[in-house]
């Protein structure tokens, strides 16, 4: 009986998932091996679990990869050697971040940017459409976290699963010990010698001394400010099959235990896909270090407090936008006073300075175990 009931499920996942992919045809994005994409998500939707952290938006991804209508405004540079990875990444109205991001990963060596709008209106269409490494996308679909994942698996299908990808937001700088005197290609060249086909980052919060969270400056001008983050606050902690770093400021002063764990830097195998922010599936559950950091540049303009307010309002996130709700609900109470520093903060000078975080690596000194 049980199994009669399991292979009934799986028959209407795979009529329901079959109908889904009818909406490719009418999509203006082409698909590398769309076989291969169907097979995976099949893969996913058959074994992940109904207590799983993925299961309850589950088809909100193969929605977002199927159905969503992304269309490219412009193409973009080469993407140089197989070693350099494409940086994908999806915005929205992020004007005042661009060019820093934009320059820190160009100096890193990354030579093409696949980066997908979400119908900005401040001038980060325009200025994307002037930067000669930037493939720009475009589409004005209804934004949810898992509808998100299934964008980027979207632009992966179409450049093919044969490359390395880094995969970040706006307001994240990727960097490893000894970026200064390094780039990209070289640790994708020693994490491919070590067979090594994802590794994990530990997201740092980053904030300023004197300012306040309330800062009617804008980004370009609080940045240089923005050069503390904790190194002692980290935990970790095992999510069924997945080992997470969390802590850091937002836990200290905001009493929230976000995934601080990523795997921004990767090439994909067989059957594997994006599933969520914190993850690609099927899941990792080796305690590996972190070789890598995502500096986060999140609460800091009276911009970022408008977002904040927006994505609690909207649920567009985990829980509801839980943690944003309790953002919110925590700025009203210290508006004007509100800061992450205190007196065991520790400053970043450069990348040497994520020595003092003891879950991170250094990737160039002892390579990947």
């Amino acid at each position: 009986m049980e199994r009669n009931v399991v292979k009934i499920r799986k028959l209407a996942i795979y009529i329901k998932l079959t109908y889904l992919f009818r909406y490719v045809k009418q999509q203006n994005l082409k698909i590398h091996d769309i076989k291969r994409w169907k097979k995976s998500f099949l893969y996913f939707l058959y074994n992940v679990k109904q207590d799983n952290f993925d299961y309850a938006k589950r088809w909100n991804i193969i929605e977002g990869f199927t159905k969503s209508n992304i269309i490219k405004l412009k193409k973009g540079g080469k993407a140089g050697d197989a070693n350099t990875p494409i940086l994908i990444s999806v915005v929205y109205n992020e004007m005042d971040r661009l060019e820093i991001f934009l320059n820190h990963y160009r100096r890193l060596g990354i030579k093409k940017f696949a980066i997908l709008d979400n119908g900005s209106t401040d001038g980060t269409v325009q200025y994307l459409l002037r930067q000669i490494d930037v493939e720009l996308f475009q589409t004005k679909d209804e934004f949810e976290t898992r509808v998100k994942m299934g964008w980027i698996n979207r632009l992966i299908s179409y450049y093919g699963i044969s490359r390395w990808y880094l995969v970040v937001d706006a307001d994240e700088l990727f960097v490893w010990q000894g970026a200064e005197t390094s780039n990209i290609s070289e640790v994708v060249s020693l994490m491919k010698r070590k067979n090594m086909m994802r590794a994990r980052a530990l997201m740092v919060d980053m904030y300023p001394k004197g300012l306040t969270w309330n800062s009617k400056d804008s980004f370009e001008k609080i940045f240089a400010e923005c050069k503390y983050f904790d190194y002692e606050t980290f935990c970790h902690k095992e999510v069924e099959e997945v080992y997470l770093l969390y802590g850091g400021p937002r836990r200290r002063m905001l009493g929230v235990d976000v995934w601080l764990t990523k795997y921004p830097l990767f090439k994909l195998l067989d059957k594997e896909i994006l599933s969520n922010p914190h993850t690609i599936y099927p899941y990792d559950n080796t305690k590996r270090p972190c070789y890598f950091a995502i500096l986060h540049y999140k609460f800091l303009t009276g911009k970022d407090k408008q977002k904040m307010r927006r994505n609690a309002r909207k649920g567009q996130y985990a829980g509801g936008s839980r943690e944003y709700k309790l953002y919110v609900q925590k700025l009203r109470e210290n508006e004007e006073s509100f800061n992450f520093y205190y007196e065991r903060s520790a400053e970043y000078k450069s990348s040497k300075s994520l020595a003092r975080i003891e879950e991170i690596s250094n990737i160039m000194a002892d390579g990947i175990d």
